[in-house]
C-alpha cells in the first residue's frame, strides 16, 4: 500500500495542481509574454486573486474525484484537504502538496489493521501538538480578507520558494 499511496500522490497532484492550476497560469503568463512563464508548472510562485479561484476549482475537482470511490461523504472533507494542497502548491511548489498528500493517505491506511491503536494514539498527539499551530492559523485568518483584496495582479509576482522561509 505504501507504492500505491506514494503513486496517488503523484498522479492526483499532477492532474488537480500542475493541470488546473500551473498550466492556466503558465498560458496566460505565456499571452502576456512574460519570460519566466514556465515556472508556473511547478508551484512555488505565490498568491494572486487568479491562483485563488484556481485553487478552489482544482480543489472541487479534487474532491469530487474521489466520490466514485469513496462516496458523497469523502468529497466535503477531501475538497479541503484540496485547498490546502493547492495552497501548498502555489506557496511552496508541487513537492510540498505531493508530500502532504503522501503523509495524508499513509495515515489513513495505517489506521485500519494491527496498526489502529498505535496510529490513533499517533493522531491524537498530532492533533494535542497541533492546537497551538491551528490558533495561529485562525488568527492569520484576520488579515485574509485584506490580502485577498490587497491581491491586485493578475498573476503572482516572483517570490522566494524555498520551504522555510521567514516573512
Amino acid at each position: 500500500t505504501l507504492c500505491s499511496c506514494a503513486n496517488a500522490a503523484v498522479w492526483e497532484e499532477i492532474i488537480t495542481r500542475v493541470v488546473y492550476i500551473g498550466v492556466p497560469l503558465t498560458i496566460i503568463a505565456a499571452v502576456l509574454r512574460r519570460r519566466d512563464c514556465l515556472r508556473f508548472l511547478l508551484g512555488g510562485f505565490g498568491m494572486s486573486r487568479l491562483a485563488l479561484v484556481l485553487i478552489v476549482i482544482s480543489a472541487v475537482v479534487f474532491g469530487f474525484g474521489h466520490y466514485d470511490h469513496w462516496g458523497l461523504w469523502k468529497v466535503l472533507p477531501t475538497m479541503i484537504s484540496g485547498i490546502a494542497m493547492g495552497y501548498l502548491y502555489v506557496r511552496f511548489g508541487i513537492h510540498a502538496s505531493i508530500t502532504f498528500h503522501f503523509i495524508v493517505d499513509y495515515m489513513a491506511t495505517m489506521t485500519v489493521g494491527p496498526m489502529a491503536a498505535v496510529m490513533s494514539i499517533a493522531l491524537i498527539l498530532i492533533l494535542v501538538l497541533g492546537i497551538p499551530c491551528l490558533i495561529r492559523i485562525l488568527k492569520g485568518f484576520g488579515h485574509a480578507r485584506e490580502d485577498i483584496l490587497g491581491m491586485n495582479n493578475l498573476l503572482p509576482e516572483p517570490q522566494d520558494s524555498r520551504l522555510f522561509r521567514r516573512d
